[in-house]
């Protein structure tokens, strides 16, 4: 039976449930690589994607920090809701520079990853601006604010 189950496929007259079409084996032999873990041409790998986001909170920081001062010489003070406003954006640009030199650090040879600045101290660091900009975003935003 099993002889001949193989010629009919050989052949390709098999009943409905063992017809599968040549262009769909094809298709999956093809995409076989996409389920295997492999990077495709163009991907950044995951730690090129935390430098990203770390970069653009760096960025982000930078420019509420240039806004707030901004407003600061407008209203002829810094005081309040404004004055919080630059104390957010330096502080976290300050510890993003901080963050990203310590990952060039790391990745040049200088340091090691091993030691006090781990990829887990990292991550529980990155709680900082988390906690930073939740009373940040509350006072740019609010309704009292001068921004």
């Amino acid at each position: 039976m099993e002889q001949q189950d193989r010629q009919d496929i050989e052949s390709g007259q098999t009943q409905a449930f063992y017809s599968i079409p040549t262009e769909e084996i094809r298709d999956s032999d093809e995409n076989r690589n996409s389920f295997e873990g492999k990077a495709r041409t163009g991907d950044l790998s995951p730690y090129a994607q935390k430098i990203v986001a770390e970069a653009f909170v760096w960025l982000c920081s930078l420019i509420v920090w240039g806004a707030a001062a901004d407003e600061c010489t407008q209203l002829g003070g810094c005081d309040g809701f404004a004055g919080w406003q630059v104390a957010c954006g330096i502080l976290s640009w300050l510890f993003m520079s901080f963050i990203l030199f310590m990952n060039y650090v790391c990745e040049s040879g200088k340091s090691s990853r091993y030691g006090w600045f781990s990829h887990r101290f990292e991550m529980q660091m990155l709680i900082f601006p988390c906690l930073l900009w939740m009373p940040g975003v509350a006072t740019t935003s609010s309704r009292n604010s001068e921004a």
